[in-house]
Formats: C-alpha cells, structure tokens, sequence
C-alpha cells in the first residue's frame, strides 16, 4: 500500500516536472516562424524621383494679340495728339447755291461802294465745308460764273472752336490761296483770285460772296458775329 501511493505521487512529481520543462522550453524558444495569418508583410515606399530644374529653361511667356496691339499703337497716336485719317479723301462738288438774301443776311450785306459781283448764296452742307481736312476738295463756284476747285493744305482747331483751313486753286496758269474761317455761327472766307480777290461772309448757312480789291478787309469780324448770336 504504501509503496503504491509512492510511485503514485512520483508519477505526479513528475509529470508536473514535465509540464514545467515543456512550457520553459516553450517559452524561451525565438518566435520567427509565424503562422502566416499571423505575419505582417510591410512594404517600403519607393522614393519619389528628384526633379532636377535647369537655369536654361525659359520662363512662360504671354503672347499678345495682334489685335490688342493695333488697339495699343492707336491709342498711343492719340495720346501724342496725332489724328490719323480713317476715311478717304472727300470731294464737295456742290458747296453752296445762290439765294434771294433773308432780312438777317441783308443785315450784313456788305456797304462799301468797292464791293463788285455780289450774290447772296446758301451752303448745301455747311457740316461737312467747314470740317474739311487737308487732301479733300471742294469745288466753288463764283459771282463771275466761274467754278473753282480748291485743295486743302491744312486744318486746325483753334481756341474757342474756332475751325480754319487753308488751301489753293489753279487758275490762268498760276496757284492762288483760299482761306476760311469758321466761328461757332459766323463764316468768314477769302479767295485770291487774280483778277480780285473775293471774299465770303456770312453767318449760320447764308453768306454774301462779293469781289473787292485786294486791299479791302472785312467789314465784320467773326468774333462779332458770334456776339451778335
């Protein structure tokens, strides 16, 4: 009896002595083969590529539009006071017809006893006579019968808008001038004519065309027009 419960309890001692060796072992043993539910697969990420960025490159550059700069130029030629010509040369063959004067033009009828050739005459399209630039033509026709055509030379704009423009007509073999002078109302003109010189003055779109000698002026000024209208 006694000798059975002795091998029973060192068949205890040892199997826990078993136990306890197992799970040392175990427990001490490196752990690199996991099942592969168990292991984790990292990947690295590749580095990005590096840019090398050259000093030679050009910078982007905007390209303007032709038509930003024609409007760009034709501003600047405003600017600088120039006014290009944006129509072509224009030819008055009809400047003004002859009329039976008006109490207001009989007014300013000239009185000097000097004065040949009178007629009392209306401009057909005063707008366009009195803004013409240098290139056009106008075509006049006066108190002799004669008809004319001037060129204008020049143009300008004077103080008070007051508008001038000067040109000449070919007659007899010789060039001779033409001048006139427009006020806000009145029109003053002179012709050079060689055989007397010829003069227009007026005011709104009626006028006296009359022959004088050379060395007669005006009988009003165009200031006195524009004061007395």
């Amino acid at each position: 009896m006694k000798l059975s419960r002795m091998l029973f309890l060192s068949f205890v001692v040892l199997f826990f002595l078993g136990i306890s060796l197992l799970y040392f072992t175990y427990s001490s043993t490196p752990r690199t083969n996991l099942p592969d539910e168990r292991q984790e697969h990292v990947i690295a990420p590749k580095p990005a590529p590096e840019i090398e960025l050259s000093i030679h490159e050009h910078p982007a550059v905007e390209l303007e539009s032709t038509e930003n700069r024609v409007v760009n130029e034709q501003e600047e030629v405003q600017e600088q006071g120039e006014a290009p010509r944006v129509i072509e040369p224009q030819n008055l063959e009809q400047v003004w017809l002859p009329i039976n004067p008006t109490p207001e033009l009989a007014d300013l009828k000239p009185k000097s006893q000097a004065v040949t050739d009178i007629q009392a005459i209306e401009f057909e399209n005063i707008d366009q006579f009195r803004v013409l630039m240098a290139g056009d033509s106008a075509t006049l026709p006066l108190p002799n019968g004669e008809s004319i055509r001037v060129l204008i030379d020049e143009a300008q704009t004077q103080a008070q808008g007051i508008q001038t423009w000067a040109g000449n007509f070919e007659t007899q073999g010789g060039t001779f001038p033409v001048t006139f002078t427009f006020g806000q109302h009145s029109i003053m003109g002179f012709i050079g004519h060689p055989q007397g010189s010829i003069k227009i003055e007026g005011v709104g779109h009626q006028a006296w065309v009359y022959q004088v000698p050379d060395s007669h002026g005006f009988e009003h000024d165009t200031q006195s027009h524009d004061r007395a209208h």
